[in-house]
């Protein structure tokens, strides 16, 4: 199974990688001492490196894609030139080359060094370079001395050698194979003097013939004409070199190619790559459970007349499938989004996955959550836009798997992928303020919308469902602002007068200089939402996760400034569906520098010791601390070191913060103070964050700012 091609690997990666595969010397990386040259010229990549850069070698092109080459007293030496396959949107199997040849004419003397000569190349996924040698100097090389069968090709008869190898399968962590093709007969009829060696490898019948032997082939990184040297001296003149063939949409031999290549669907007007309302019928969605049923239904649709029911009996498993086609897209991350309905009269948690299949697409089927959604009985609701990240292999099937937890059947309406190429254009999306329910136009079913938000007990603060002025937020001037467009009492939407965005799930992000982070157990689960606001403020909201923690951190550089000052509101509620002791903390974090040593000022303006645990506990408790006043409020305060980092931890006294409490806290601190105490007022301020870490507790925190002065 392919993961994380490396088609952007340099072509001197690519290099070093292949020339190592023989047994008689392996290098993968280029250190300092090594001397290279490398480039691209008439459309051919070339090489030439030395290992610590011992003894000397010289490489010069020459006319019709040839070169010239000399080494003396070399550790080990290289010299490659040929084609690099290096279009990540485009990969090419092995097998899809035809008559895919290397055809040389080279003049060698490997004055009975220890050398040779052959056309080479690698593959990825899996990891596999390659070299059919023609000829040698003083030593036949014989991979790992087993020999898997034979070729004849061009006249000429070759032993194969495959295996992998174990140096490089250590250094990099995945296993990295090699196969060799080594004519019986050294075509360089004398090895102590000049002699002419030409030959026009088709590396085809190769790849054909090591398939049959149980190599796994992979994509194409390159091939090349090339040369290797090891504790010699020699010289070459490679007279003339080409490198070519074809390249075809279906497999010659080994697994079939399951998608041909074509242009990438050109997007709708609101930037929809994919949109299926499921109105007509379609080949690409089904479902990915043995005993589930996959049908068009019209007793139940979010728009349209038509949706796509996924039922069963018993027990049973239900699932909705949808196969994604690659070359659809002009990049590899996507958004998704749809419309999920059941009503099996209780709370059902339905999973949207990324899956991949070499076969056909099961329940069992290798992938990974995109998003998790608790779904209400009784109401479609929304699998909202949700950002991945697909491998493309053309050996494997790949799509969007929709599944439910509970034995219930569901439906599916309104799917869609947005490339990331058209991230702006989607934006149209949202662009009808006040269009509550999707269909394109603002009127009483919006205030229908807006009202049952408001009323529902169990719909989060930040919401964008049923928000009008663009704030994120629904209450009661939303629904006023909207019933007054609707009488026509209001000629335009005021919006919220500070640009904002909202974000799912887990955020982490620079906006303005700052960096926010909002994370959770859940990855884009709705039960986490964030909005950040372009002038610096912030607001989160949670439902009954596990160590959930937000943060802004602000760089600071070249301020003399130490009085910061910073307000919040929070609220925060135990977990019911946990018999844990949640944990709530709200801190400050202020760094210093002087050097490469630095100080780590920790404020903990809030901190609920009855349901967690806090470094007051683990320090040995109020009484082993000193105090000091910032603010007008008082605080326990330690200092304590370890190597080049100091720390200082602050507890406000009068901790206002509690769970199942609401509370504000604000403060204006003078950072000075905590620098004489410390006895480092020389150390210069490079850094502040605000944070709130809660573990098994639902809340809402909203930062009104955090300003430095």
């Amino acid at each position: 199974m392919m993961r994380g091609l490396k088609k952007s690997l340099s072509v001197f990666m690519a290099v070093l990688c292949l020339f190592g595969l023989l047994g008689i010397s392996s290098f993968t990386e280029a250190f300092a001492a090594d001397r290279t040259e490398k480039g691209e010229i008439g459309g051919y990549t070339y090489e030439a490196w030395s290992k610590n850069g011992k003894g000397t070698l010289s490489f010069k092109n020459t006319a019709d894609n040839g070169f010239t080459a000399d080494w003396d007293k070399v550790e080990n030496a290289a010299a490659i030139k040929g084609i690099s396959f290096e279009d990540p949107d485009d990969l090419t199997y092995a097998s899809q080359l035809r008559d895919y040849t290397v055809t040389y004419d080279v003049d060698i003397n490997y004055m009975n060094g220890n050398s040779y000569a052959g056309a080479c190349g690698s593959m990825d996924s899996p990891q596999a370079e390659f070299f059919i040698v023609d000829s040698w100097g003083s030593k036949r090389p014989t991979g790992n001395g087993t020999s898997l069968g034979t070729i004849r090709s061009n006249g000429v008869t070759y032993d194969i050698y495959g295996y992998p190898d174990l140096n490089k399968t250590l250094l990099t962590g995945e296993t990295v194979y090699k196969y060799l093709s080594v004519s019986r007969e050294n075509l360089a009829k004398k090895t102590d003097d000049t002699c002419n060696v030409k030959n026009s490898i088709n590396i085809c019948e190769h790849f054909k013939a090591w398939s049959s032997l149980g190599l796994s082939l992979g994509y194409m990184r390159n091939v090349s004409f090339g040369i290797e040297a090891f504790g010699s001296s020699g010289s070459a003149s490679v007279n003339s070199l080409e490198c070519g063939g074809r390249i075809s949409d279906v497999a010659a031999f080994g697994p079939e190619i399951k998608y041909k290549k074509h242009s990438p669907a050109e997007p709708d007007a609101y930037g929809r790559t994919v949109y299926i309302d499921f109105e007509t019928d379609r080949d690409d969605v089904g479902t990915a459970t043995k005993y589930c049923s996959a049908e068009y239904d019209t007793d139940h649709s979010y728009s349209g007349e038509r949706s796509f029911r996924l039922s069963s009996s018993g027990r049973s498993s239900r699932s909705f499938y949808y196969e994604i086609d690659p070359y659809d897209f002009r990049s590899h991350e996507l958004w998704v989004g749809a419309k999920v309905f059941q009503n099996s009269g209780k709370d059902v948690v339905f999973t949207l996955s990324y899956i991949d299949s070499a076969g056909d697409i099961t329940e069992q089927s290798y992938g990974w959550t995109i998003y998790e959604k608790t779904i209400r009985s009784g109401k479609w609701t929304d699998i909202e836009i949700s950002p991945f990240v697909f491998y493309f292999s053309k050996l494997e099937k790949c799509g969007l798997k929709i599944s439910v937890s509970e034995p219930t059947d569901f439906w599916v309406d309104d799917l869609y992928i947005i490339d990331s190429v058209n991230k702006d254009d989607a934006a149209l999306l949202d662009d009808v303020r006040g269009d509550l329910n999707g269909d394109g136009v603002i009127n009483v079913f919006d205030v229908l919308v807006c009202r049952e938000t408001l009323l529902d007990p169990e719909n989060m603060i930040i919401s964008k469902k049923g928000d009008v002025n663009g704030d994120y937020r629904t209450d009661t001037s939303d629904l006023v602002l909207l019933t007054q467009f609707i009488l026509r009492k209001k000629t335009a939407l005021p919006d919220a007068g500070t640009d904002a965005e909202y974000y799912g799930g887990d955020y982490a992000g620079n906006i303005n200089g700052s960096y926010f982070h909002v994370h959770g157990q859940k990855m884009n689960s709705e039960d986490v939402r964030t909005v950040v606001r372009e002038d610096g403020s912030f607001a989160a909201e949670w439902h009954d996760i596990r160590a959930f923690y937000i943060e802004k951190t602000s760089e600071i550089k070249d301020s003399s400034d130490l009085k910061l000052k910073y307000s919040a509101d929070m609220k925060t509620v135990e977990s019911e569906s946990d018999k844990v002791d949640g944990k709530l903390e709200f801190s400050v974090n202020a760094v210093f520098k002087k050097g490469n040593s630095d100080l780590n000022v920790y404020m903990y303006e809030g901190y609920d010791t009855k349901y967690g645990y806090s470094n007051i506990i683990f320090l040995g408790g109020s009484n082993d601390f000193d105090t000091i006043e910032l603010g007008g409020e008082e605080y326990y305060i330690y200092k304590e070191r370890s190597r080049n980092s100091y720390y200082v931890w602050l507890y406000r006294k009068n901790s206002p913060l509690a769970c199942d409490e609401e509370f504000h806290i604000e403060n204006d601190v003078d950072l000075s103070k905590i620098l004489k105490y410390a006895e480092m007022e020389d150390y210069v301020l490079s850094g502040c964050r605000i944070n709130v870490d809660t573990d098994i507790t639902a809340g809402y925190v909203a930062f009104s700012g955090m300003t430095l002065y």
